[in-house]
């Protein structure tokens, strides 16, 4: 009886386990459906929107958990199973299992496919890069490059047709406020330029520096031209100042070019009154008309100071010294004289005229006797090497004769004639002869002979040197 009992007792408890395991077996199988209903469900999804490789690999897995399910709800799995199947006999998964996938409606190979999509991803990366350093370049006022980073992220954007997390519209929006941005920041540094210009064209007209001014007034004018958004007044005052400031340079190149011409003037009318003073009188009248010449061709010529030059060059001109002078008249004791009157009057007061200059008839003599042992004493020093003191007491001359009388002609010249003379040297062993030729013609000395002896002791003259 005891043992019926227990037999019972294990049949029942069994019993139990295999009830328990069945609950436990469904439970974990329905979860196992739900993943089959569920991954069948976004395959689904994925495959109405053309992505099946995606599609495929969750159709496959929910066959995998379909394989799993043996006890709960065995028709609709069937159905389930049966409908993923017959959706995997679609010819798109032939494409899919050899390789292909569809993207951007066409086919193409998967390897090809998953290296764009790497290439993809890096493009997204810089572009992101990019955005953020445009809106760092936007802070710091660096419109031109921030630009440049939005443009390059829309056109990576475009060409590789990248969608999130990109906006184009938004980068389109930063792109036209950073062109605005940068257009205000052009226009305010345009309108800081000109003032700086102007500002330095003011300083320098302050201080007459015209050709500087000028500079930055009109590099200033064409820079305020160019720009329409510049103010019509701050145009109009710049020409207005152009203009003035041109007028004041042509009045300085003026008064510079008068300044010059009054300067030359007065620099030959003093080399003009300084050759009067030394009587040359032709060169006088020369560059007084020089400078009148001046005068007359000068835009200033009816100005006060060219006026007053003029009067004193022309009363210049007209004085005896330029009139007579220039024509050769010679002024002698406070009488203009012509050169033959003049010649004439020194004749007869017993001048001659000798090696340019009027010399007293009487004192003729002791020159050309003075000249002529002069001569002689520097041929005998040059020709004979002989050593001669020209201390005046120790000359002597022993004789000399004149062969032609010094004739005055009408040319006031003194004529050729010969002059023979014996030296003997002080202190010295050579005695010497010359004969010396002084000619009219040349006014030269010309040597026709010199002759030096050596004296011996106890013998009359030696040989001729």
């Amino acid at each position: 009886m005891r043992k019926i009992k227990i037999g019972i007792l294990l049949t029942f408890i069994l019993i139990l386990a295999i009830l328990i395991g069945i609950g436990i077996t469904q439970k974990v199988e329905k979860d196992y459906f739900i993943l089959l209903k569920g991954l069948k469900e976004r395959g689904d999804n994925y495959f109405s929107c053309q992505k099946y490789w995606e599609a495929k690999e969750h159709y496959e897995r929910a066959l995998y958990y379909a394989s799993k399910i043996h006890l709960y709800a065995p028709s609709k799995k069937r159905v389930l199973v049966k409908k993923i199947k017959e959706r995997l006999s679609d010819p798109i998964f032939q494409k899919v299992n050899s390789g292909l996938i569809f993207i951007e409606g066409k086919w193409v190979p998967k390897e090809e496919y998953e290296e764009t999509s790497k290439l993809k991803k890096e493009i997204k990366v810089k572009v992101k890069k990019l955005l953020i350093e445009a809106k760092e370049l936007f802070i710091k006022e660096d419109y031109e490059n921030a630009l440049s980073n939005y443009r390059e992220s829309l056109s990576l954007i475009e060409k590789y047709n990248l969608k999130e997390p990109f906006n184009k519209k938004e980068i389109e929006r930063a792109i036209f406020r950073t062109e605005q941005a940068k257009f205000v920041a052009y226009r305010k540094k345009i309108k800081e330029k000109i003032q700086e210009l102007k500002r330095k064209g003011d300083e320098n007209f302050k201080i007459s520096s015209w050709d500087e001014a000028l500079q930055y007034y009109r590099e200033a004018f064409k820079l305020a031209e160019r720009h329409d958004f510049v103010d019509t007044k701050v145009i109009a005052e710049l020409k207005s100042t152009i203009s003035q400031a041109e007028k004041n340079k042509q009045l300085a190149e003026m008064q510079a070019q008068k300044d010059r011409e009054l300067a030359e003037i007065e620099d030959l009318i003093k080399y003009a009154k300084r050759a009067e003073k030394k009587e040359n009188y032709r060169e006088a009248e020369t560059v007084y008309n020089d400078a009148l010449t001046i005068i007359k061709n000068s835009r200033f010529k009816n100005h006060k100071e060219f006026l007053r030059r003029k009067k004193e060059i022309t009363f210049a001109l007209n004085s005896d010294e330029i009139v007579k002078g220039a024509k050769g008249y010679i002024k002698y004791k406070g009488k203009w004289l012509t050169p033959k009157k003049y010649e004439n009057t020194r004749l007869k007061e017993g001048y001659i005229r000798y090696n340019g200059e009027w010399v007293l008839t009487s004192n003729i003599m002791d020159i050309l006797k003075q000249e002529s042992y002069n001569k002689a004493l520097d041929i005998i020093a040059e020709s004979y090497n002989i050593p001669v003191n020209r201390n005046v007491d120790e000359i002597r001359l022993y004789s000399g004769s004149v062969e032609k009388k010094v004739d005055v002609s009408e040319n006031t010249k003194v004529v050729s004639f010969n002059w023979e003379l014996n030296i003997k040297l002080p202190r010295s062993s050579y005695e010497c002869h010359a004969v010396l030729d002084f000619r009219k013609s040349t006014g030269e000395w010309l040597v026709q002979n010199i002759e030096c002896c050596r004296i011996f002791e106890g013998l009359p003259l030696g040989d001729v040197l």
